[in-house]
């Protein structure tokens, strides 16, 4: 005997015989198109008025699948601590609306796993609410797609006690979208959140500001082709949070339409882009940090880039590095900031197409060397107001092209500066920064009028002098063209 029982008897006429047995054979499928599993309440069919939870004291789990619709007011994934929820919603046509929130990991265990084409939504969500829960939102595969009509929180809730911590994490992967107003990878003290966007296609895009970090601890990685898109990024908020950033990859890509706000640490490597209206590099307790790396890597700033804005930054633009602003700043506005930037290894660039202050209310040094290249279009001003604590330091090689005729001597080309002369070159022979102007033309330094290229126009001082016609090279590797130079030997 079947282990299940005997099978009914069923009498089938000629002409609905084919009909009925298809209809007994797929019925059981399409009415298990959603299936809840486990400590789930209440039971299946939902409305827009029901609130489900999926794992309130246990474990519960939710499939939607087969081009299944859902529908719900609230939900929530893994209420009580030790519950455990997991929905899975999978495949092109599935779909689940939730008409207000949805809580993946609300004090508890919560996981949220949309693919193959299949569609989530909801007003707001956390991802990790409250202490000691943990909650994974994974978005994976082309068409795939969870939309937050409002803010989107990963890791949300914490405190201050032993014990009083939330983890949440978010993944979009191999093509899959996610949209949301306010993005947040941490937000309360106690809350870590992490995002990993991974993979050509795919996305999350906010019509809002994203707070990597807001009081508590947040990590952005976009890597291999995945974009970011926000109003305006905070790589840190406050004194006591923490947060960073890193795009790497050829086609991986941040963009702000606004600000890009960095108070800890932002690293832009192996041809990751990240772009901004306005820049600032500007961080608590000298944590304001950004690293440009590695050919193709790029910081666009269509307006201004500033590093030490009010407290203190610092930017590294190395091997093969770009950044780009109108105007730029060092040790800029408010307080009495601190500021560094440096520019190391041939290709690396710092276009400033107007003005560039170095040291203005508060100290800033630019460090050019091993072949970098700085180049202002407008007005370079260096220590404004003549306090002696800004500097721009050139050596081994470092570039810096003016805009302006003013190679026949370097008197000739310091009258394109403004504010002081505060220009020192390595003088190895007493192992400290020196006065450019105690320098030896042709052996310590030598300047170049470019008539042709991207250049033309500049003057080049070039400090450490590299071998002609290496600085021929040089400059082609730094993307400038091809150039025509007079050289004037005379200082």
């Amino acid at each position: 005997m079947n282990q299940f029982g005997p099978l009914p008897t069923v009498k089938l006429s000629s002409v609905c015989t084919l009909p009925f047995i298809l209809a007994l054979f797929f019925a059981p499928r399409l009415q298990g198109a959603t299936v809840a599993i486990g400590d789930v309440t209440p039971a299946l069919p939902w409305t827009s008025t029901t609130s489900p939870q999926i794992g309130v004291t246990g474990a519960g789990t939710l499939t939607v699948d087969a081009g299944s619709q859902l529908v719900s007011n609230r939900s929530v994934l893994g209420y009580d601590n030790g519950s455990t929820g997991v929905a899975t919603v999978t495949g092109a046509g599935s779909a689940w609306d939730n008409d207000l929130e949805l809580h993946v990991g609300y004090g508890g265990n919560g996981a949220l796993r949309v693919e193959a084409g299949a569609q989530v939504s909801n007003t707001y969500s956390h991802v990790g609410y409250t202490y000691g829960a943990t909650g994974t939102a994974t978005v994976t595969g082309a068409g795939s797609a969870w939309i937050n009509r409002s803010a989107l929180y990963i890791g949300y809730g914490g405190g201050v006690g032993v014990g009083d911590v939330v983890s949440g994490e978010l993944h979009v992967e191999a093509g899959g979208h996610v949209t949301s107003g306010l993005g947040s990878l941490g937000y309360y003290d106690g809350a870590t959140g992490k995002a990993t966007i991974t993979g050509e296609g795919s996305t999350w895009a906010m019509n809002d500001a994203l707070y990597l970090g807001y009081l508590g601890n947040g990590t952005l990685r976009v890597e291999a082709g995945g974009r970011v898109s926000s109003t305006n990024g905070y790589v840190s908020y406050a004194s006591r949070s923490s947060g960073t950033a890193t795009i790497t990859g050829a086609g991986s890509s941040w963009n702000n339409s606004s600000s890009l706000f960095v108070l800890d640490t932002l690293r832009v490597e192996a041809g990751g882009q990240v772009s901004s209206a306005h820049g600032y590099v500007d961080g608590y307790l000298d944590k304001g940090a950004a690293t440009i790396t590695g050919a193709g890597s790029i910081w666009t700033n269509s307006a201004s880039l500033n590093v030490g804005y009010s407290l203190s930054g610092l930017l590294r633009i190395t091997a093969g590095g770009q950044v780009s602003s109108i105007n730029g700043s060092i040790g800029g506005y408010y307080g009495n900031p601190t500021g560094r930037v440096i520019v190391t290894g041939a290709g690396s660039v710092w276009t400033n197409s107007d003005l560039l202050y170095v040291g203005e209310n508060g100290s800033g040094a630019l460090d050019v060397e091993s072949r970098g290249l700085v180049r202002v279009g407008g007005r370079l001003t260096i220590d404004r107001y003549g306090e002696g604590d800004s500097f721009v330091n050139m050596a081994t090689g470092g570039m810096l092209a003016l805009f302006g005729d003013g190679d026949d001597s370097l008197t000739q080309f310091l009258d394109l500066v403004y504010g002081t002369d505060a220009i020192r070159y390595w003088d190895s022979a007493v192992g400290d920064w020196a006065p450019l102007t105690d320098a030896i033309y042709g052996d310590d330094y030598t300047l170049e009028y470019q008539t042709a290229g991207d250049l033309a126009g500049f003057t080049v001082l070039t400090v450490g002098v590299v071998p002609e016609p290496a600085t021929a090279v040089l400059l082609a590797i730094a993307l400038l063209g091809g150039l025509a130079r007079r050289k004037r030997w005379n200082a």
